[in-house]
C-alpha cells in the first residue's frame, strides 16, 4: 500500500506516472486479499485526494463496484483523464 501511495503521490506532484508498476501492485494486492476486501483496504488507507487516480486504475482492471456495503458511492469519484489515456494505449 505504501508503494502504491508513493507512486500516486509522485504522479500528483511531478506528473510522472508508472502505470504498469501501479497496475502490477494493485493486481497482486487484490489477488492476496480478494477484490472486495482489497478495495476496502485501499480506499481506507489511501487519501481522498488520490482516489480519482486510484479509481482510474481500478476501472481499467474492472475491479470497481457501484457500491461497497454502504461505503462511499464510487460513481461520485471522477476519473483522471491523463491516466485513462495512458491506460487505453496499453
Amino acid at each position: 500500500i505504501k508503494y502504491i501511495k508513493r507512486l500516486l503521490r509522485k504522479y500528483k506532484r511531478d506528473g510522472v506516472i508508472r502505470e504498469r508498476l501501479i497496475l502490477n501492485h494493485i493486481i497482486i494486492f487484490c489477488n492476496v486479499f480478494g477484490v472486495q476486501e482489497g478495495l476496502r483496504i485501499l480506499f481506507f488507507r489511501v487519501e481522498k485526494d488520490l482516489w480519482s487516480e486510484l479509481k482510474t486504475f481500478l476501472v481499467m482492471l474492472n475491479y470497481i463496484p457501484d457500491r461497497m456495503d454502504g461505503d462511499e458511492d464510487f460513481n461520485n469519484i471522477s476519473i483522471d483523464e491523463v491516466i485513462a489515456d495512458k491506460l487505453r494505449s496499453l
